[in-house]
């Protein structure tokens, strides 16, 4: 219980922060963000996948399925994960680049004044979206009752933003290369790990198309 009043002050905190960062900054910085926020992603997404054949970050000892046939197989995925969350953090620093000329609004009066009630608004926006894509990571089955804090958090409020956001990555995560080199390689699987294995997939919210596509490429 201690956890989720923590989790909910910290969510507060954080969209207090992104109101205030949002009037102080200006509608043209946030829209600016908003967009970048987006554009970052698809940046870090695509760059993902030629940089998690290279560097392998995330712990193997942290693994779901560990010491099953099929560990090899989720293994790239979510090392691409990890790598997609560093990526968006060193571009969204770049971004901040732009900022000088987002300021540019604020030495018009009239302008000035409506740039920061719009820029309050989008602050809002951008602080919902930040908040959801870190309830989405908690929802992964390597974090340790993850999906307990978000269900009984504020968090679960978000639930609707963490959806959409996953229907985004979820088919391209599914067709990394090295998936489907390893799954057309390894053994048939046994009915306790076939469960083990769906009951994950169910956890991190898959639908059941994409699961039942899974399962039948390893059996």
């Amino acid at each position: 219980m201690y956890e989720i009043m923590i989790i909910n002050v910290v969510v507060v905190i954080v969209m207090l922060l992104f109101l205030y960062s949002g009037y102080k900054q200006g509608f043209l910085w946030k829209l600016i963000s908003i967009l970048g926020f987006f554009v970052v992603g698809w940046l870090a997404w695509m760059a993902s996948d030629p940089v998690s054949s290279i560097l392998a970050l995330y712990p193997k000892d942290q693994m779901p399925l560990q010491g099953t046939i099929v560990e090899g197989v989720f293994y790239d995925s979510m090392n691409r994960l990890l790598l997609f969350a560093i990526l968006f953090a060193v571009f969204e620093v770049i971004l901040l680049l732009l900022k000088p000329i987002a300021k540019l609004a604020d030495m018009i009066p009239v302008v000035s004044t409506l740039n920061r009630w719009c820029g309050l608004v989008l602050g809002g926006v951008q602080g919902i979206l930040l908040v959801s894509v870190c309830a989405l990571f908690l929802t992964f089955p390597f974090v340790h009752e993850g999906k307990r804090y978000v269900q009984e958090s504020v968090l679960q409020y978000c639930q609707p933003v963490c959806t959409a956001i996953w229907k985004l990555v979820e088919k391209p995560l599914l067709q990394v290369p090295v998936f489907h080199e390893q799954t057309e390689s390894i053994k048939p699987l046994k009915e306790d790990e076939k469960q083990q294995l769906k009951q994950w997939l169910l956890d991190i919210e898959l639908d059941k198309e994409s699961v039942d596509a899974i399962l039948g490429a390893l059996r």
